[in-house]
């Protein structure tokens, strides 16, 4: 297992089965080419679908010797005029801030402000470094500018939320999870969610207007575990809980999503092989945040005997359907397995 990894993560992908759904299906790639495509992180902007993701500055192909993860990656989008169905071609609104060098640029966290702003916010998901910020202006882009206000500047992973008039942000430090606001063009606050804990990823509770957290627990390597924890102002959180907890398997990358009827899913990525075989995806599931169905594996990670890294899934509402993005080494139409590109399952049936 690459050393980044322990400290980071990954997971998630192809053949997904839903619950309530009747058949699996393989979904669809959403990017291709030689370069390695990671993190997706979607956002609705008006009428437009938002996928960002990161994309490697050169070739990469993990199975054919390229560390993916200790590579610079720039920033992409790609937009969508019929709710994700289908996208236009990839464009790269921003360079890596750093240029060579520590900030990796892998991991994003989009978001609405309540102005209609789309902000992304971009950590470099490898080392510690400084939170960057891009900025949707009314002729494209900006360029990345530092966050300032968080408390160590140097932020490994990173998770963005509108919740009425706040952007709630997020941040994996040396110490643990905070939570900030963000006032442009820094951020206030900075209590300590959880110690020791990485890849806090989020929402904001559609039946109440709680936010609701997860994120990992990797002190214990190769087991790492899942939590989940609530705040009622999305600053100030209570007893955090554990929900998965497998003896030498490696949960990564947990996101939540919720359905219309306020049903909860998290998905994970199981690592049982110390990141020398397979990643596959898993589910869980509940009704309260409190009592969680065991994690159900969904998809293989690997095909016709070679294994894969499926990963980092982003769970996307729009309307009454939920759609789930991750990133998957699985092969495209033009590439062979091993280089990672940015995949949708085919939608998991209604909100409910």
């Amino acid at each position: 297992m690459p050393s980044l990894k322990a400290s980071l993560a990954l997971a998630v992908a192809v053949p997904l089965v839903a619950a309530g759904s009747a058949s699996a299906a393989v979904g669809s790639e959403r990017t291709d080419g030689p370069d390695y495509d990671r993190t997706p992180s979607v956002v609705q902007d008006g009428t437009l679908t938002d996928l960002f993701f990161v994309r490697s500055q050169a070739p990469c192909n993990r199975l054919a010797g390229c560390n993916a993860d200790n590579t610079d990656y720039d920033l992409y989008l790609k937009q969508s005029a019929d709710g994700g169905k289908d996208y236009g071609p990839a464009e790269k609104i921003a360079d890596n801030p750093d240029g060579p060098g520590n900030h990796y640029g892998r991991t994003i966290a989009a978001t609405r402000a309540p102005d209609g702003t789309v902000l992304v916010f971009w950590a470099s998901g490898g080392f510690s470094q400084p939170l960057y910020v891009v900025r949707e202006t009314g002729t494209g882009w900006s360029a990345p500018a530092v966050v300032t206000g968080t408390l160590s500047n140097t932020v490994m992973n990173v998770e963005a939320l509108t919740r009425g008039t706040d952007v709630l942000v997020y941040t994996e430090e040396p110490d643990g999870i905070h939570a900030y606001r963000y006032t442009g063009p820094g951020v206030v606050g900075g209590n300590l969610v959880s110690s020791s804990k990485n890849l806090p990823k989020g929402i904001v509770d559609n039946q109440n207007g709680s936010v609701r957290l997860t994120y990992t627990d990797a002190t214990a390597y190769p087991q790492v575990d899942v939590y989940v924890n609530t705040s009622a102002d999305g600053q100030t959180f209570g007893a955090e809980q554990l929900v998965v907890s497998e003896p030498g398997a490696s949960y990564w990358d947990p996101a939540l999503a919720q359905r219309h009827n306020g049903k909860y899913e998290l998905y994970a990525a199981p690592d049982r092989e110390e990141g020398a075989g397979r990643q596959q995806v898993a589910d869980l599931q509940s009704n309260d945040f409190v009592r969680w169905s065991k994690p159900h594996d969904l998809t293989p990670g690997f095909k016709g005997g070679t294994e894969y890294w499926d990963y980092w899934p982003e769970p996307f509402v729009l309307g009454n359907k939920l759609t789930l993005y991750y990133t998957s080494e699985r092969a495209t139409n033009t590439q062979p397995a091993g280089t990672g590109h940015i995949w949708t399952d085919p939608g998991q049936g209604g909100n409910g």
